[in-house]
């Protein structure tokens, strides 16, 4: 794998807990319109009788459109998708040595300066610099070997 490739790669890492919060915004708005059960309500406490559905969710669930449907069911799935790459992705970041970890993480998670990184641990820029590029080597080998973060398919 290239080293832009790692570079996007992890730069797509930092936005992935903003993409499952867009999108589980969208179900969350999606099910107020349509799992809406305040006109499904039975409020006389009356026995219903048998053979049809008399639940307030099973009458709710039944008005639900199939594009609708569809779509949480893909949204839901996207996000199983991103939380298993971000875990992947934090998995393989860990187990870079710490000075490799901490400059990539840094830099390409937290998007601090090199200044900063520097005074940190207590290095120069340059040495940083080059303790990332190091990291960011061992990262592609490992990215390509992982399946779940070289199958993924990224936004371009």
């Amino acid at each position: 794998m290239k080293k832009e490739r790692v570079i996007y790669i992890l730069s797509y890492f930092r936005r992935i807990d903003e993409e499952i919060k867009f999108n589980e915004t969208e179900i969350g708005e999606q099910e107020d319109i349509y799992y809406s059960t305040i006109a499904a309500q039975n409020l006389d406490g009356l026995p219903r009788g048998k053979g049809g559905f008399h639940s307030a969710t099973e009458t709710a669930a039944l008005n639900v459109p199939e594009g609708v449907r569809e779509t949480l069911e893909f949204l839901q799935k996207e996000n199983e998708g991103l939380r298993r790459l971000k875990k992947a992705i934090w998995k393989e970041i860990t187990a870079l040595p710490y000075l490799e970890r901490a400059a990539v993480h840094n830099h390409h998670v937290k998007g601090l300066q090199w200044v900063q990184i520097s005074e940190q641990l207590h290095y120069s820029v340059r040495q940083c610099q080059n303790f990332r590029d190091k990291g960011i080597e061992k990262l592609a080998k490992r990215f390509e070997r992982n399946g779940t973060i070289s199958n993924f398919h990224y936004p371009e």
